[in-house]
């Protein structure tokens, strides 16, 4: 089983490479990576509070799917919103390239769970934010509409999430857009480096996280394809030394974890930082802050964390 997991994160991490300069192959990869409903039973725990996080939270969950302007959007949400007089928090997920919703829904259901508002758009190019920013405008319209979303988001808790050129967007969402304000906390994922920008040239791609103002939490593998390609440690670094005066900044590392990996072996993590962060939930924060966080205790799993 170990062989066969490695066997498919590496292959994981060409295509992740692959994807860098030929979205074009978009369509096959996600058919080839789409989590299983199930994914999270297979991810291993390495302390009690990534064991919690990485299963499903109390919220039973609906979905709404939406197309417009030739793109389709999904959204779960906890079934009790429908009956609810409170407004949620929601969490806005920008994809990597070729990985767009359907290939990691999975994660939209399994955040969903633990009490947000999750959506996310078929769209394969994200690097520039213009993207992550529209769906917040989405979640405007629907939120003063009628109908299951009408005043049931609270926008003062918006969250995103980004892996890989995702991360990269939510980035330059937050940054480059008046949209950007909505956000309360982000979570970025083997963020594409800028060395890997500047080489290939991709202006759009060019971020500053410096001008990142909410609590961030940083996150990458240690398997060969980001650690010396996509997200180096060195890149992390630079993130995690530009952040000031944002609130609780993270950043750690996932052991022999491939690229694209992180969408399934950090998700457990992600979920307590979303819980933490917009929800005040006490027992998700004793993952990151207070005497003796979890995820520095939890070196069977993360290694190189670094919080302040």
């Amino acid at each position: 089983m170990k062989k066969k997991s490695l066997l498919v994160a590496g292959m994981f991490s060409a295509v992740a490479l692959l994807l860098i300069g030929c979205s074009g192959l978009g369509e096959a990869i996600e058919k080839a990576l789409r989590m299983k409903p199930d994914y999270y039973k297979s991810v291993v725990a390495g302390g009690p509070l990534e064991q919690r996080y990485t299963g499903y939270g109390d919220s039973q969950i609906d979905a709404y799917e939406f197309s417009e302007s030739g793109h389709n959007y999904k959204i779960w949400y906890p079934r009790a919103l429908k009956n609810s007089n409170a407004a949620f928090p929601a969490v806005v997920m920008s994809n990597g390239s070729g990985i767009r919703f359907p290939a990691y829904e999975a994660t939209f259901q399994h955040l969903a769970s633990w009490g947000f508002v999750v959506i996310g758009d078929d769209v394969d190019s994200t690097a520039t934010g213009q993207t992550v920013c529209l769906m917040v405008d989405k979640l405007r319209a629907l939120n003063t509409q009628p109908g299951v979303f009408q005043n049931r988001i609270d926008f003062k808790r918006i969250g995103v999430s980004g892996h890989s050129q995702g991360a990269v967007g939510a980035a330059n969402a937050i940054t480059r857009s008046s949209n950007g304000r909505y956000f309360s906390s982000a979570y970025l994922a083997s963020m594409t480096s800028p060395t890997v920008i500047e080489n290939m040239k991709w202006d759009t791609w060019r971020y500053d996280t410096s001008q990142i103002k909410i609590p961030v939490f940083i996150v990458a593998g240690t398997g060969s394809s980001d650690s010396q390609s996509i997200s180096p440690l060195a890149s992390m670094q630079g993130v995690f030394d530009s952040l000031k005066g944002n609130g609780t900044t993270v950043l750690a590392r996932r052991k022999d974890t491939e690229h694209g990996a992180m969408l399934v072996n950090a998700d457990g993590y992600m979920a307590a930082w979303f819980r933490y962060t917009l929800l005040n939930d006490s027992r998700a924060a004793g993952v990151f802050v207070g005497a003796n966080p979890e995820l520095r205790t939890n070196t069977r799993n993360w290694q190189d964390v670094q919080i302040k």
